[in-house]
């Protein structure tokens, strides 16, 4: 259920078979990444190892991007945002998981692993979208 303020979500878990020490994480779970509804459009944030990937998706109203991700073989989840509890900051080491754990409000919640991060949202409510 939206609380006030929240915005709709998607969070988008894939493979990387292009980094090697990641290997150890669950296949399919080994990057994570968010999409977050705005007024018009998305915002995707995505963060990389060396970088932080920030964009505007103007998309047009019928392309639907949990369609899109589903389509691409990604595993997806929908749900929405909440306002970050003040209370719950800790210091964390900065991972793709924490970034959007933070970017949903999550910040406080234990979740290291994407996999784990999939069953926390499962656990809050979330949707996971099946092709």
């Amino acid at each position: 259920m939206a609380e006030p303020g929240s915005a709709p979500a998607i969070v988008v878990f894939e493979d990387r078979s292009d980094c090697r020490w990641l290997a150890w994480l669950k296949p399919g779970f080994r990057h994570c990444y968010c999409l977050i509804r705005a007024e018009r459009g998305w915002i995707l944030l995505d963060p990389l190892l060396q970088d932080l990937r920030l964009a505007w998706l103007d998309l047009p109203e019928e392309i639907d991007p949990v369609e899109y991700y589903i389509h691409t073989g990604r595993i997806v989840l929908s749900g929405w945002t909440r306002e970050f509890p003040r209370s719950s900051l800790r210091a964390r080491p900065i991972t793709c998981v924490e970034v959007v754990k933070r970017a949903l409000g999550l910040g406080g919640r234990s979740a290291w692993t994407p996999y784990q991060l999939h069953s926390l949202l499962l656990r809050e409510g979330w949707t996971r979208h099946a092709a």
